[in-house]
This record gives structure tokens, sequence and C-alpha cells, in this order.
């Protein structure tokens, strides 16, 4: 019963109607927010949207905040962390893993394939993994906020090591993840992402 009201209750308040996908609800105004996040995944990774409204979300992801070098955060510049250019490890997996839960194979590999490559890319260059890269191209650490950028972060590994599992299973070699595009997505309409620096 407490799984049926949550599930409810995010419907309820947490699904915007008119852009058609689910958003942060503002306590200070008593409305659903506008603004589409790489938190609107969040329901698709718990099993708890709609099968109509996900289809919606994915749409609208691919759309507005998939880049070359995975899934932005948001599409606001403001320069803060949790805003574009930037992408976090852990919103990709959520993303990933709640496209995979309601069918979006396609959506969800290409947020995993952009996100790997630009992980590669950026190692290649910098001989490390970090806290959040910039997606709006591939080969790049994050940037904004209070604090530099943070070496070898957890979660980063993490998520790496999983994505590296959906994309290479252990009997195909992955030593170059850009080269593992898998044959689904050949045929979708994607910029194919490039590396900032060669």
């Amino acid at each position: 019963m407490h799984l049926w009201n949550n599930k409810k209750a995010i419907e309820m308040h947490l699904w915007n109607n008119k852009e058609g996908w689910y958003a942060d609800y503002d306590l200070q105004n008593n409305k659903i927010r506008n603004q589409l996040t790489a938190a609107a995944l969040f329901p698709l990774y718990v099993n708890a949207a709609a099968k109509d409204r996900a289809a919606k979300v994915a749409a609208a992801a691919q759309a507005h905040l998939l880049q070359p070098g995975g899934l932005a955060t948001t599409s606001v510049k403001s320069g803060q962390q949790w805003d574009a250019p930037n992408g976090w490890a852990p919103l990709q997996w959520v993303a990933a893993e709640g496209l995979q839960n309601y069918g979006q194979d396609d959506v969800a590999m290409e947020v995993t394939w952009r996100f790997l490559t630009n992980v590669q890319h950026t190692y290649d260059r910098e001989k490390k993994l970090v806290e959040k890269y910039d997606v709006s191209s591939t080969g790049t650490g994050g940037g904004g906020g209070e604090y530099p950028l943070q070496d070898g972060f957890g979660w980063t590994n993490g998520v790496t090591l999983k994505m590296l599992d959906l994309i290479c299973p252990q009997e195909k070699p992955c030593d170059s993840v850009p080269s593992t595009r898998p044959a689904s997505l050949s045929a979708t309409p994607t910029k194919t992402p490039s590396a900032a620096t060669q």
C-alpha cells in the first residue's frame, strides 16, 4: 500500500502535463516547475512511472538533454556545477537503468555509450577519472560550483564499471569504448561524439 501511495503521489504531484515530463515541485509557489532536468528519469529508475509517461520522458531527455558526451543535468547554463554543460555519473546510471526498465533500450544505450566515450577520452587525455564531465563534447572534465573538479571519484568509478558491463560483455574486449558503438545504435540519427582535443 505504501509503495502504491508513493507512485500515486509521484504521478499526481511531479508530472508536468503541459511539458510532458516529471519535474520538481516548487513548495514556495505551490506548483510544478517547467524546467526539464535529468532528475525527470528517477520515476523510471524506481519503476514508478506510467508507461505512456515514461515514453514521453525518454523522448524529452533525448531531445533536450542528450549531448555528445552524455546526458546534461539541465539545459540551463548558470555556471553552477549541477547545471549544463555538466553531466554526473549517478544521473547517467539513473537514466540508463530507468530507460531500460521501460523498454527504451536504444536511448539507454546511447546515454551509456556517449558517457563512456566521454570518460575514455578524458582519461586518455588526463589519465584520471573525475567527479563530473562536460557533456557538450567529449574529453573534458566538468566545471562550475564552489570547489575545483575532484579526481578519481567513487561514483564515476562505479558507474563506469557498470556501464562497461552493458556495452562490453565479458566475452567482448573493451579496450576502446568509441569503437564499441552498439550495432542497434547505428541507425539512430545522432551526432557522433568527438574528442574535445585530438
